[in-house]
């Protein structure tokens, strides 16, 4: 489990995850550890125990409709949350956001030296690229071994009924044997295989005199035999697929460039009446300014903060979305910024833990209510820019020094007001 905690006050702490993943296992670590006889468990437990949740989140939309949670059905509470529900109107709002902004655009935030395109996981992924050559993935499994075999040793033929078969291509039986470092070779050398062979496949074994012997191992002959050839599947038992067209990420290589790297926090603390039809702009706001960042070529992060305060104790719980080194993944970002069944379920059973795990758990600090939204601009800024200068990596203390780089996103709840939020960030990074 990746996170950190930091107090940087007695009444103010903050937690911050690398992913989706690591917010979900802290939670359920938290939970795991409170006694269920506690006042803390008795207050959360419609959150925190799993067997009465979905019917709390029934309860709420038979009383308040699809709007809380952007569905009218509960099943979600006991699936892995994988998908955003709108995801596929992200894509095209987000063109016509960014159509809109490119009149008022800021030309100074502009540090593109040329886009290539390249095998390496950097920029952004290109799934039209990706199709272009993309193709089924199959694994081979012998009858003769009981197992998978490498796809490597495995030939096809058609036989006399236009059927191809597959079978493995075997190998003879190759006898223990000892080798030696023969230089002229430049290796470790086998007399009986007629080449060279890796270390790391050799057996060691103590000889006279204590001296060390190399062995390559017994092989037992495998003969020629048929095999089947299989779909393969992901580890949630989807068909897998991989493509022949290997350069699908677009990266636009750094200049040298006096822009400093730029932090972009989004707050995200919905209060009870706000819809899922109001936050999906959020995402669309960051997602538009993501792109443009990524063609401008400025190093950039972007964290999601979810900010709590109860009773005068405050906690902060931020969770990357994209740090320097990845590519945006714009589904992570909607699920994590607009999708209201992951705020408003695992939310708040991570607000509640974080309360607890932050210590504040008397009965004026940990009460009945959730506690009250904070997306106090200015705060949750000072906030992010003290745990920045309290960290390990000199890279962060460096940047906790440049204050203005550290812009936290104007919430959108319209699509008017996302295309303020783009505006005002593009305009503020264009003065760095």
């Amino acid at each position: 489990m990746a996170y950190k905690k930091l107090k940087l006050s007695p009444n103010k702490t903050v937690f911050y995850f690398d992913s989706i993943k690591d917010v979900e296992d802290f939670t359920d670590e938290v939970v795991s550890n409170v006694p269920t006889d506690s006042r803390e468990y008795r207050i959360a437990r419609e959150y925190w125990d799993k067997s009465v949740l979905k019917q709390t989140i029934e309860r709420s939309i038979n009383n308040s409709g699809e709007g809380k949670y952007g569905t009218l059905s509960a099943d979600f509470v006991n699936q892995k949350l994988d998908r955003y529900t709108k995801i596929n109107d992200v894509e095209s709002e987000t063109t016509k956001l960014s159509t809109k902004a490119s009149k008022y655009d800021f030309n100074d935030i502009d540090q593109v030296k040329k886009i290539e395109f390249t095998e390496k996981e950097i920029g952004i992924f290109s799934f039209d690229l990706a199709s272009l050559g993309l193709i089924r993935v199959y694994e081979y499994y012998s009858p003769l071994l009981n197992e998978l075999v490498s796809p490597n040793l495995v030939k096809s033929e058609t036989v006399s009924d236009g059927k191809k078969i597959y079978y493995y291509v075997g190998n003879a039986y190759v006898p223990k044997h000892e080798i030696e470092y023969v230089g002229s070779k430049g290796g470790y050398y086998s007399d009986i295989l007629k080449r060279n062979v890796d270390k790391n496949e050799l057996l060691q074994e103590e000889g006279e005199d204590k001296i060390i012997i190399l062995y390559y191992p017994e092989k037992l002959e495998i003969k020629r035999h048929e095999v089947e050839r299989k779909q393969a599947k992901d580890k949630n038992g989807k068909d897998k697929f991989a493509t022949t067209f290997k350069k699908c990420f677009i990266n636009i290589p750094k200049i040298e460039s006096s822009l400093p790297r730029v932090d972009i926090i989004i707050p995200v603390s919905y209060s009870w009446g706000r819809t899922s039809n109001q936050t999906f702009w959020n995402c669309i706001a960051m997602a538009s300014i993501c792109e443009r960042l990524t063609q401008a070529n400025v190093d950039y992060r972007v964290i999601a903060c979810y900010g709590l305060t109860e009773n005068r104790k405050y906690v902060y719980d931020f969770v990357n979305i994209k740090n320097e080194n990845q590519p945006l993944d714009k589904n992570q970002l909607s699920l994590l910024v607009s999708d209201m069944r992951f705020f408003r379920v695992q939310m708040f059973r991570t607000f509640f833990a974080s309360l607890y795990d932050a210590g504040y758990r008397g009965a004026n600090d940990f009460l009945s209510s959730i506690g009250s939204v904070n997306t106090d601009i200015a705060d949750i800024k000072s906030t992010y820019i003290a745990y920045l200068s309290k960290q390990s990596s000199e890279s962060d203390r460096f940047a906790s020094q440049i204050s203005n780089s550290k812009i936290v996103l104007p919430p959108a709840m319209t699509e008017a007001e996302a295309l303020d939020s783009y505006n005002t960030v593009i305009n503020q990074i264009s003065t760095l």
